[in-house]
């Protein structure tokens, strides 16, 4: 996502000193296509583990080829159409947000915000943070029932010990980095009452919270740790 929408960012910032840049429009689709994209595949994913874990016997019931490939193409396909209609100016338009240094929909058009905050950001928010607070309720049960049997050394209880950190500090991190952006958009629309710095920071924030759990595994995953290092060793020592 970053190496598409990184670059669109800073042209955008550089070229649109023209506010009637004909780049606008086409970065904001993209930009804000792809961090729908990134938050829908969470929620997928997040529904995935949950199936997984917590009804394990229905796993391969919902989980088919088939049904993953529709998923997929509705996750992918979904937020691109939303923002379809600013694009076209069929309903809201793209507008570049000095304050933001970003070309945004969201300041132009009170119903289409709404819509897309609703359709791109709580909608696939909700079966996240429904899913990963059912799996870590489930983990902690399970670690109580396997500490009570005291199979202390057993790897199945490192690995729930592990799981329980590792949804912990996902649910954690994705509620703090993304809790500012959803508050100031909701509270403060127009930029008028929240300083303009605060809706900066909050709105990147937002952005790397897509890219958190990547880094959140390679942390807490020894394999990948070690992998990672080795990998770098081999490069230094080139």
């Amino acid at each position: 996502m970053y190496s598409i929408c990184g670059p669109l960012s800073i042209a955008s910032y550089i070229l649109s000193c023209d506010r009637t840049d004909v780049l606008c429009p086409y970065s904001g689709f993209v930009i804000f296509s792809m961090s729908g994209i990134s938050l829908w595949n969470l929620s997928i994913i997040s529904i995935n583990r949950y199936v997984l874990i917590c009804h394990s016997s229905n796993y391969d019931t919902v989980f088919t080829r088939t049904n993953t490939k529709i998923i997929l193409l509705i996750t992918w396909l979904f937020p691109p159409i939303v923002y379809l209609f600013p694009l076209t100016a069929a309903w809201g338009s793209f507008m570049y947000d000095e304050k933001k240094c970003l070309c945004t929909p969201l300041i132009t058009d009170v119903a289409f915000r709404t819509y897309s905050l609703v359709s791109t950001t709580l909608i696939p928010f909700l079966p996240i943070s429904f899913c990963y607070l059912a799996i870590l309720n489930k983990v902690r049960t399970s670690y109580k029932r396997i500490t009570s049997l005291q199979i202390e050394n057993s790897d199945r209880l490192k690995n729930q010990r592990q799981l329980i950190k590792t949804v912990l500090v996902m649910i954690s991190i994705f509620v703090l980095i993304n809790t500012p952006f959803t508050i100031t958009v909701l509270l403060d629309p127009d930029q008028e009452k929240i300083s303009p710095w605060i809706h900066s920071v909050s709105l990147y924030l937002s952005g790397i919270s897509y890219m958190t759990n990547s880094v959140i595994y390679s942390i807490l995953n020894k394999q990948i740790r070690t992998s990672i290092a080795s990998i770098f060793k081999r490069i230094m020592g080139k």
